[in-house]
């Protein structure tokens, strides 16, 4: 059926008619980790001049986190040696550079990680 001007079928709606409440805290849960998630991305263009986005894979949870380490010190100095339109940076499942100059940081590494690759970026190969 539709719930809210959304289709909902099978096991899910089955779940939201038995258990509203359980739904309803899953749903404010996982508004608040957008919300977070959001702010943080804001912070880092705001503070650092840094936009930063996702490769779609990654799951809002892991991307709170990323957000976290990519506000390490380390990876922010890093950053502050890139030029201001070449701070665009793409959460994925590698690093290197795009085609477009865009810093791809691979996700299952960590800020010491990022921080290094950020520094010994060759810009002339873009």
């Amino acid at each position: 059926g539709v719930r809210g001007g959304i289709w909902v079928s099978g096991a899910l709606e089955e779940f939201l008619a038995l258990n509203k409440e359980a739904a309803a805290q899953a749903q404010a849960d996982a508004d608040d980790v957008w919300r977070e998630i959001y702010a943080h991305q804001h912070a880092l263009r705001m503070r650092e001049e840094i936009r930063v986005t996702f490769q779609v894979s990654v799951l809002p949870a892991q991307r709170l986190d990323l957000l976290k380490q990519l506000q390490h010190d380390s990876v922010l100095a890093a950053f502050q040696k890139v030029e201001l339109d070449r701070r665009v940076c793409i959460l994925a499942d590698r690093s290197g550079l795009d085609v477009h100059g865009r810093v791809l940081l691979d996700f299952l590494a960590g800020a010491d990680e990022w921080a290094t690759h950020v520094g010994g970026l060759k810009w002339e190969a873009v």
